[in-house]
């Protein structure tokens, strides 16, 4: 077996030992971050091309009916 030199998080056992020194954990760095960012970014962009291609919107006409008393101001 061999031993992993990148633990994403520690034993329960390190966890309870405050004498150590801290615990590394992974961060996410800030490349990672905006490439994702982007990524969502220009998939919702995409989706609302593709919205505006491929959906034709339907005109219907439209009346709403005004009480008498609002006309007689």
């Amino acid at each position: 077996m061999v031993p992993n030199s990148r633990r994403a998080l520690a034993s329960p056992a390190r966890l309870s030992d405050k004498s150590g020194p801290p615990t590394e954990y992974p961060v996410p760095s800030l490349i990672k971050f905006l490439l994702l960012a982007g990524i969502l970014a220009g998939i919702v962009y995409g989706g609302m091309i593709a919205l505006v291609m491929f959906v034709e919107p339907q005109p219907r006409e439209m009346s709403q009916s005004i009480p008498p008393a609002r006309l007689n101001k």
